[in-house]
């Protein structure tokens, strides 16, 4: 699996539901050789196959797009990197932006 963003989130939610590719078959309607054919040739379902995916999780589609953290998993630390951002001025705030994802490269280099 290389950069697929679907099939890595697929399969988080197959391991926290403890739902082997046989039982998402079997939850979703959706036939085990698409399912194995997506890992395989590390590709894209279709918006249908996924809307029914998703049903196997009861979750939307827009869930299975969202990744912000429920308030469970925001730390301490979280809060306090927001609280010194709400701080800042327009300019301070576009400053940061650009020093992140200046870091943010740097370790996709490494």
């Amino acid at each position: 699996m290389n950069n697929n963003f679907v099939l890595k989130k697929l399969y988080d939610l197959c391991n926290i539901n403890n739902f082997s590719t046989y039982r998402l078959s079997q939850e979703s309607g959706v036939p085990l050789t698409t399912i194995s054919s997506l890992y395989k040739n590390d590709s894209y379902p279709s918006i249908p196959t996924l809307v029914k995916l998703c049903s196997a999780f009861n979750i939307t589609l827009s869930d299975f797009f969202t990744s912000a953290k429920s308030p469970e998993q925001i730390t301490e630390d979280d809060l306090i990197l927001l609280n010194y951002y709400h701080s800042l001025t327009p300019a301070q705030k576009k400053y940061l932006f650009t020093y992140i994802s200046g870091l943010i490269s740097d370790t996709d280099l490494s």
